[in-house]
């Protein structure tokens, strides 16, 4: 068994380097630099000195690379130190195939010409073929499709726009556009989301969301009324009379309607109590 092994490493010693790129500078004999202790790994760079512990694979180099020549160790010989003109400058090829033309760029079409073994980097084109999207490219992801906002019109000018109108889609708001629909009347200028007054008479809006006349001049889609508590009269600490004014009786009148508003109390001179005095006709008003 003793003699079997050292004739496997003797075998091993005597292999002819003749036809190999790389060198193992861990024999004395070939090491120019003087790796002289030996160094178990394979390495090509002669000042790495005998106890380096990487074994560097860089490709060596032909020695007739340049020179125009192509010889049997090299793969292309065009006589210049150029890279990325189809033959390096190690004389090997820039490329055989396109999985060696990536240049990690996302936006580009990488391929290589294996007639002249140079690569190509083609700008992608970018296309959802959408007019509301701004197409781009981003290098690490590739396409992007950025949607643009869309614009709604605002015909009464009063900053909300008519959801019954179509839309438009841009970078900036158009004249007479702006960024929601939430009007629902666009014909008048008092009738919008964020109105706050009240009204008498109701509207009827022609084109909008409500057609038949009503008293949502705040778009929320109830007709809110104005004044909603009942008055009444109360005898407080002392006997004294007072007058919690309100609607007189007992309903509230609807929008634009009129009722009887109390608006003082006074004790019955026949010991009936504190008892309503006086009032006015008061017009319910909404939004």
């Amino acid at each position: 068994m003793r003699k079997l092994l050292l004739t496997v490493i003797v075998t091993a010693l005597a292999l002819p380097a003749c036809g190999s790129s790389i060198k193992s500078t861990g024999d004395a004999n070939d090491d120019a630099a003087g790796d002289a202790g030996g160094d178990a790994n394979l390495d090509m760079t002669p000042e790495d000195g005998a106890d380096d512990p990487v074994g560097d694979m860089v490709p060596e180099i032909p020695p007739n690379c340049g020179d125009g020549d192509v010889d049997d160790d090299e793969e292309c010989d065009d006589g210049n130190e150029t890279s990325g003109d189809g033959c390096e400058n190690d004389c090997t090829w820039t490329c055989e195939g396109a999985s060696e033309c990536d240049d990690s760029d996302a936006c580009t079409d990488d391929a290589c010409d294996t007639s002249s073994h140079t690569c190509s980097h083609e700008t992608i084109t970018c296309s959802d073929s959408d007019d509301c999207t701004v197409d781009g490219c981003d290098s690490s992801t590739g396409c992007t499709f950025t949607s643009l906002p869309d614009w709604y019109l605002d015909g009464d000018d009063d900053g909300y726009g008519s959801p019954l109108a179509e839309s438009v889609c841009a970078e900036t708001a158009p004249t007479g556009y702006v960024d929601n629909d939430d009007d629902c009347c666009d014909a008048y200028p008092i009738v919008r989301p964020n109105q706050t007054a009240y009204f008498v008479e109701p509207y009827s809006c022609p084109g909008g969301t409500t057609t038949h006349p009503t008293h949502d001049y705040n778009c929320d889609g109830v007709e809110e009324r104005r004044y909603t508590v009942a008055g009444y009269c109360d005898t407080g600490m002392g006997g004294a009379c007072s007058v919690h004014e309100g609607w007189a009786g007992d309903s509230i009148p609807g929008c634009g309607s009129t009722g009887d508003w109390l608006v003082s109390c006074a004790m019955d001179s026949g010991g009936g109590g504190c008892l309503p005095s006086a009032g006015r006709s008061q017009i319910q008003t909404c939004r």
